[in-house]
């Protein structure tokens, strides 16, 4: 079923929203964690048997132009509240402002499975 795309509209980097994901957590935050997720996964490096991003807000707000930073950093810090996300740094230094993310599959899982359960 997905194994072709149709052509897209436009020639530009679709971005991916999972339904179940986003109907757990909301649209905009499932949008940050799958392209946090893209992201680590081309761009990341393992620290301690865990996948790290580095990247600095200003970057991230280049993948999600169409929010203003200050909306990229207020859905970063509600996915860290809620602890699907982990945010540090790594001895860059107080003069580096770039964060270092980590998305918690185990707390992810966790939600979805947990509506699996109650159908």
């Amino acid at each position: 079923m997905f194994d072709e795309l149709p052509d897209l509209l436009i020639k530009e980097r679709p971005l991916l929203v999972l339904p179940s994901l986003a109907m757990k957590i909301g649209v905009s935050q499932a949008m940050l964690l799958q392209t946090l997720s893209t992201l680590t996964q081309t761009q990341g490096e393992t620290i301690d048997d865990e996948s790290w991003l580095r990247i600095s807000n200003q970057e991230l707000h280049t993948w999600l132009p169409f929010w203003n930073l200050s909306t990229v950093r207020d859905n970063l810090d509600k996915l860290e509240a809620r602890k699907y996300l982990m945010i540090t740094h790594f001895g860059n230094g107080h003069y580096d402002p770039t964060n270092w993310y980590h998305i918690n599959t185990d707390g992810l899982n966790g939600i979805l499975l947990a509506d699996e359960m109650e159908d």
